[in-house]
């Protein structure tokens, strides 16, 4: 047997697996940098916000749905746009309220959201029903959910399903609208 040749070879086995190694480093090094350097966007929806004032007076309640942003990545995002969307792709853009209380509950837009910021936007349910009252019996497949979106400035999409189904929304908002009118609707 030829060591001279057995050790070259076994260096040459070696250097290989060396370069292989040393290239998936920086594959995964190169990743690991885009992936740190992504927008992330987390989108949460809730529909049973209920602000009551500072003096506790419950009489005086007000009740929203609302959408709240999160930036959990590590770059600034620039929140533009708030919308709802039913699956057939039709929805309606959530535009500021000016009102004084509506002025206090959600920011001025856009939002500017650093790393570990949220922004909400809230909607009075009261008008999210009429909104559900108007487009639902449009919609055929009222077993699906909405989709709540948040859009940033490149126009990117977070999106968030809504926890009950239209049809779940439609009942709520007849119920709704008979308990604070006396009167009922037709579907």
């Amino acid at each position: 047997m030829d060591w001279n040749l057995f050790w070259t070879a076994f260096g040459a086995i070696g250097g290989t697996l060396g370069a292989v190694a040393t290239t998936a480093a920086v594959i995964v090094a190169l990743w690991q940098t885009k992936y740190a350097n992504k927008k992330r966007l987390k989108v949460e929806f809730s529909d049973n916000i209920i602000v009551v004032p500072s003096q506790g007076d419950l009489s005086q309640k007000r009740e929203y749905v609302g959408i709240t942003a999160t930036n959990i990545g590590n770059r600034r995002i620039k929140v533009c746009n708030w919308q709802i969307r039913f699956p057939d792709g039709h929805g309606a853009l959530i535009v500021q309220d000016i009102s004084p209380i509506g002025k206090m509950l959600a920011p001025a837009w856009p939002v500017l959201l650093e790393p570990e910021d949220q922004a909400s936007q809230y909607w009075e349910k009261r008008t999210f029903y009429a909104f559900i009252k108007d487009e639902a019996p449009k919609y055929k497949k009222k077993n699906r959910r909405l989709l709540w979106i948040v859009k940033d400035s490149t126009n990117k999409e977070y999106k968030v399903r809504s926890p009950k189904t239209i049809a779940e929304y439609f009942d709520e908002a007849e119920a709704y609208y008979h308990a604070n009118t006396g009167m009922d609707w037709k579907k």
